[in-house]
This record gives structure tokens, C-alpha cells and sequence, in this order.
């Protein structure tokens, strides 16, 4: 039996503790949602990554060309003779190469103000994968967990992280398409959903 004396302030706390979920029910109107988890745990980005095709940073932008269009890819990160990552490339420098004739870089201006500037004359007068390239690209390790990559690729707005190890060599590639077929196999490995018969026997 609860003690005569402690019962006022049980009261006062369960009221505090109604308030405040009620506070929250309607103030916040937040639902937490989850994708199911299934009993096996999540994969590694070593699990799901692809062997990237690759530029060297002296290939010329018309040979990069040919070789996206014959090999059907869309970016390719760029690599030293020891495979080291130095940069990524994709198909959307090259369209900037072809849209724009000229660039009209301005005479004044802080760092930050002409910089946009001056990379968009750099990719339309660049001759080789170097001088078109984003250098130093978001890249990941091969112990990264896919959902932590996933999380990543949304937050960073990108579309594909190039996989290094300690060394900072290429070892892999995680694009889109791997998140896509990681979520697939997630959910077909999930266990069947029971259901309750309600029906009379």
C-alpha cells in the first residue's frame, strides 16, 4: 500500500507526466517511421560495392567520352598509376564542356564569388580528365555499413561514393543502383508477416 504521505506527490508527478505527452502529442505531430529490419543483420558496403571502370587524370576528354558512350557508364572515378583516388568525373562535366561557349569571369569578387567562375572555365577549356574532374571526392571505407552510405549519399545530394581502403586506394564503387538492390534484398530476406485468423473454426 502506498505511504499516506508520498500519494500527494505521486499524484503531481503522473499529472506532470500526462502533460507533458500531450504537449508532445500535439505540438509535435511527429511519427517515427522505419523500413523493417530483418532478422539477418545489414550488409557492408564491401558486400554490395561494383568493380568501378576507372580514367587516368591524362586521358583526353574526347577519349573519356568515347569510353562512357561504349561502356554505358555515367561517371568513373579518376585514379594515379597505384590506384589512388584523385577524383571522380561525370557525365554532367562534360555536358557543361558542350554547353557553354565561354565563360565571363568576373574582374572583382571574393574567393568564394569567383570560384564557381572560374572551375566552369576550367571544365569548358580542360582538355584532359583533370582539368573536368571534381577532385577529392566524398569517398567511404569498405567496413561502412550500406545504411550509413545510404544516409550519406542523401545527405551529400550525390549519386555514387567511390570505396577506399586505409591506403586511400580504390577498391570499389557504391552507386544508386547497389542501395537500391541492398533494400531489395533486405526486404525479400524479411520473415513472411503473420496474420491472426479471426474467423470462426
Amino acid at each position: 500500500m502506498v505511504n499516506m504521505m508520498l500519494r500527494p506527490f505521486i499524484i503531481i508527478l503522473l499529472s506532470l507526466v500526462i502533460e507533458l505527452v500531450a504537449s508532445f502529442s500535439t505540438n509535435q505531430q511527429r511519427v517515427f517511421v522505419s523500413t523493417p529490419t530483418p532478422e539477418n543483420p545489414k550488409r557492408l558496403v564491401s558486400e554490395c560495392m561494383s568493380s568501378p571502370l576507372v580514367l587516368n587524370p591524362n586521358e583526353l576528354v574526347d577519349d573519356a567520352i568515347a569510353i562512357f558512350l561504349s561502356s554505358g557508364h555515367s561517371s568513373a572515378p579518376v585514379v594515379s598509376k597505384n590506384m589512388t583516388l584523385i577524383g571522380i568525373v561525370s557525365s554532367f562535366d562534360f555536358l557543361q564542356k558542350e554547353a557553354f561557349g565561354g565563360a565571363l569571369l568576373p574582374l572583382e569578387g571574393s574567393t568564394e564569388e569567383v570560384e564557381p567562375y572560374i572551375n566552369a572555365a576550367k571544365k569548358i577549356c580542360g582538355q584532359r580528365v583533370q582539368d573536368i574532374m571534381t577532385p577529392n571526392p566524398v569517398s567511404i571505407p569498405p567496413t561502412m555499413s550500406m545504411q550509413v552510405a545510404a544516409a550519406l549519399m542523401t545527405s551529400e545530394r550525390i549519386h555514387r561514393l567511390p570505396v577506399v581502403d586505409k591506403a586511400g586506394k580504390l577498391v570499389g564503387l557504391i552507386t544508386t543502383s547497389d542501395v537500391m538492390k541492398d533494400l531489395l534484398y533486405l526486404v525479400r530476406d524479411l520473415p513472411p508477416v503473420k496474420t491472426e485468423n479471426n474467423s470462426a473454426p
